[in-house]
């Protein structure tokens, strides 16, 4: 599937904190993992900026689910974004042009016109870097923007991490933190309660900066972005 990367161009994710840990927003042709414990927002925060890129774009948004079925995603955007879960139901907000499909086999069958893929989520096992590789592939064969989450492992890593930093473009966290008296944010255990996270760079950003981090506060309708950094 390798043909080499396609130039490059960038537009927003809809989301001000992503964009600037980014640098700017997406990246065409970039893949990007984003990790994290689970129940942190991770699946929360993307599902805003498919329906974001799809409501602002012209291309198609893919959203590819191992974690639940259709039904499950679209009804989850009901109940935090207040849109309708069926496409043609009367009043629905979802696009056209955002697709949920969990047939990992066929999902990519068809790229004409794909703005951006988002995996929702990654093995943790051996087969992670098959998927990784592959991700890749399809980013960079199609100019396509593609992200992919992954949990974190117990002590808060990514996943073969060495790997993952070789083939992936971006790397991004995202953890719980808290705030400090002197106005810093310092990361705390998933267990400690906590409303706040921190959105950074792991390690690796092809095309930003790799101290770039944003803040994000956990609401009823998903996080919402307070201040980057």
């Amino acid at each position: 599937m390798k043909k080499g990367r396609l130039s490059k161009t960038r537009f927003s994710s809809g989301d001000i904190g992503l964009d600037a840990v980014l640098g700017s927003g997406f990246v065409s042709g970039n893949l990007v993992i984003l990790f994290g414990p689970a129940g942190i927002g991770k699946t929360s925060l993307l599902t805003g900026v498919a329906i974001s890129v799809a409501k602002r774009t012209s291309g198609r948004v893919i959203w590819l689910s191992s974690e639940e079925m259709e039904v499950e995603f679209r009804t989850r955007m009901r109940r935090i974004y207040g849109i309708a879960p069926t496409l043609y139901e009367p009043g629905s907000q979802i696009p056209e042009n955002l697709e949920v499909k969990t047939n990992h086999k066929t999902a990519f069958s068809d790229m004409t016109r794909v703005k951006l893929v988002i995996v929702d989520c990654l093995s943790t096992s051996s087969s992670m870097t098959g998927e990784v590789t592959r991700l890749g592939d399809i980013a960079r064969s199609f100019g396509t923007s593609v992200v992919a989450i992954s949990h974190s492992t117990k002590d808060g890593g990514m996943p073969r991490a060495h790997f993952v930093r070789h083939e992936a473009d971006t790397v991004l966290a995202m953890e719980p933190v808290k705030a400090n008296h002197d106005g810093t944010w310092e990361k705390v255990q998933k267990s400690i309660s906590t409303s706040w996270s921190r959105v950074r760079v792991d390690g690796k950003n092809r095309d930003g900066d790799s101290k770039a981090s944003a803040i994000y506060r956990m609401t009823a309708s998903g996080p919402v972005g307070i201040s980057s950094m």
